[in-house]
C-alpha cells in the first residue's frame, strides 16, 4: 500500500470537552468530524487533530 492509498481519517477531539471523533482534513486545513459522538454535549466544533 502506498502513502497515496492510506485512509485520510484520523481521530480528533473537540477542544472544549475532550470528546473524540474520526475526522477527516478538508482542502482548507480545517478539521471536519465525520460524525461527532453524543457525548459532545458543548456543541462548540472546534476539534484539534490528536497525534
Amino acid at each position: 500500500m502506498t502513502e497515496t492509498e492510506l485512509d485520510p481519517k484520523f481521530v480528533a477531539v473537540c477542544a472544549s470537552c475532550d470528546t473524540m471523533a474520526v475526522s477527516e482534513e478538508t482542502a482548507d486545513g480545517s478539521i471536519r468530524p465525520l460524525a461527532v459522538p453524543e457525548d459532545c454535549t458543548c456543541g462548540d466544533g472546534d476539534f484539534r487533530r490528536l497525534v
